[in-house]
């Protein structure tokens, strides 16, 4: 069959007067509210201008746009009874989302952001046509086998006079487009195949788990972190091979001992990100303005060696995503987040940063003690990249958009030395703030067991290194040294211990040393008060074959 190439966007108005472009909206608005407008739609809606310049009226290059779509394969849709949802390109090139729907005599169009061209609402006024008027889908079906362009007029016509005239003048047009939603009406079959157009969703091939009833604790974390163990969790998308490794391995989560926050961070990645997100880029819905309300932020703080790393880097294996670490201090620059220029082989040469890259592919950011640096540099430097709009400057002019795939996670210690709060301006860039407390008795031993040493050995550890921080704690002149103890002291000390070390001596050059190198006079008050006074340990800590 023999087809014609040519641009619907410019058809011709009449012969000889030339091309008439896309124009906006032509009369006054009836009503305008919070969250919903009503737009004219009878005749006389839209103006043309004519490449001699008379005023002419038309609904023909908008809802022949529709076709255009089709033709160019960038209109995807499904169907209902009176119901339709819509994704297609508008003039500009921008992805637009829409359910278009008849309640009564009124045309009712949702998007998840109200369009403020008239291209973004006839389009999906013409589908709903098309699925509710069989004389319209009769020219539809026409366009589609033949691609003629007297099929186009006749639709459009259709369009005109045999569905817009017959309902009510006014469109309802709102904000209130739930991409959920229309998720589950995809998947539990209300939506059907839309004759000859791509779904704009995908069906539920790969459904994820529900959230588990109310269970004991200890019944609910073992269940649940089984299923992040069997990569139930996992986010759809297709990450490139880079990336790829720098996703944390699946099998770290053998060994990970679960925390409340990991499973409160897990239900908000698996809703955000793993449906939200992955719809609205299926829909080809990427834009800043598109993924505000999906955007996660989130910022961990706690003492020293609670486990906001290890969790961050749970969070990467049970959801495949990548991560990417970002160390900041005192020194740290803008150019951390925007990019640097070194010299390589006796030239001036940009480099991507860590930062840069998760930004702009992909991934889990963990921003480690952003506390610790020059709160000028943070807030200049991250203030519009964590928030809408959405961007940063990759090398200082180029702008890079936010990728709709990247979580950010920031942590802070709390209390240390050198370090400071965050400013207001950037903390309440961050929604969520998860304080990350230090682990119960029983949680502390499973967390070291879980490096392969046995329950004495870790219980003893553990029994001594608390010890310590109560003696720490019970002066206000020593308290602050408290913050200097962590799990890998403990770790340490075991790892000694394993090594052949007799434990005081393991615990004096691990837990007492962290405490020896800010303070030597406490450090001999802690061995002579503490650690001398221990009972014998005779087993070694040996590791689990």
């Amino acid at each position: 069959m023999e087809k014609k190439n040519y641009e619907l966007r410019t058809l011709a108005y009449t012969a000889g007067t030339g091309s008439i472009p896309f124009l906006g909206v032509y009369g006054d608005e009836s009503k305008i509210a919070h969250t919903s407008r009503k737009f004219q739609m009878g005749n006389s809606h839209l103006t043309a201008v004519t490449s001699q310049g008379a005023s002419k009226t038309t609904r023909l290059e908008l809802t022949a746009f529709m076709l255009q779509c089709v033709h160019d394969k960038t209109l995807k849709a499904v169907k209902a009874i009176n119901d339709v949802f819509v994704t297609f390109k508008d003039p500009r090139g921008k992805a637009v989302a829409c359910r278009a729907y008849l309640r009564g005599r009124t045309i009712c169009l949702s998007y998840q952001k109200i369009p403020s061209d008239a291209v973004s609402m006839l389009i999906p006024a013409a589908v709903l046509a098309t699925a509710v008027n069989d004389a319209c889908m009769k020219q539809y079906l026409e366009f589609v086998n033949k691609e003629e362009i007297k099929t186009v007029y006749r639709f459009c016509d259709e369009v005109q006079y045999g569905f817009l005239q017959f309902y009510s003048e006014q469109a309802e047009v709102s904000d209130d487009l739930s991409m959920t939603a229309v998720k589950q009406a995809v998947d539990s079959g209300y939506y059907t195949a839309f004759p000859f157009l791509e779904s704009p969703i995908k069906g539920n091939g790969n459904k994820r788990e529900p959230l588990a009833k109310k269970q004991d604790k200890e019944e609910k974390q073992t269940a649940d972190i089984q299923n992040y163990r069997d990569g139930k969790h996992l986010i759809p998308y297709e990450w490139g091979e880079e990336q790829k490794k720098r996703v944390i391995p699946l099998d770290f989560l053998d060994t990970f001992v679960p925390i409340p926050e990991f499973f409160r961070l897990m239900n908000k990645l698996d809703v955000r990100i793993g449906q939200n997100m992955v719809m609205q880029y299926e829909c080809g819905l990427t834009e800043p303005e598109d993924i505000r309300r999906d955007a996660v932020n989130v910022l961990l703080y706690g003492n020293p060696g609670t486990g906001k790393t290890v969790l961050a880097h749970a969070l990467s294996a049970a959801t495949g995503m990548p991560l990417y670490e970002v160390k900041f201090d005192k020194y740290t620059e803008s150019d951390e987040v925007e990019g640097k220029n070194k010299i390589v082989s006796g030239k001036l040469a940009f480099t991507e940063t860590d930062f840069l890259e998760g930004y702009e592919k992909g991934g889990i950011l963990l921003l480690e003690e952003i506390n610790c640096a020059d709160q000028n540099v943070v807030t200049g430097a991250l203030n519009n990249a964590i928030e809408y709009p959405f961007f940063i400057m990759k090398d200082g002019y180029q702008k890079v958009n936010r990728n709709p795939f990247t979580v950010i996670i920031a942590t802070m210690n709390v209390g240390t030395e050198g370090t400071m709060w965050l400013n207001q301006s950037f903390s309440s860039r961050f929604k969520q703030k998860y304080r990350i407390a230090d682990p119960s008795r029983e949680d502390f031993i499973g967390f070291l067991m879980n490096y392969g040493y046995d329950r004495d050995a870790s219980a003893y550890v553990y029994d001594a290194y608390k010890k310590v921080m109560n003696l720490l704690t019970s002066s206000r002149a020593t308290a602050e040294y408290a913050l200097n103890l962590s799990t890998r002291a403990c770790l340490g000390a075991l790892e000694n211990m394993s090594e052949g070390d007799d434990a005081k001596t393991a615990l004096m050059d691990t837990v007492v040393g962290a405490i020896g190198i800010v303070d030597p006079q406490t450090a001999m008050d802690i061995e002579k008060n503490v650690i001398a006074n221990l009972p014998e340990f005779t087993k070694k800590g040996r590791k689990k074959a």
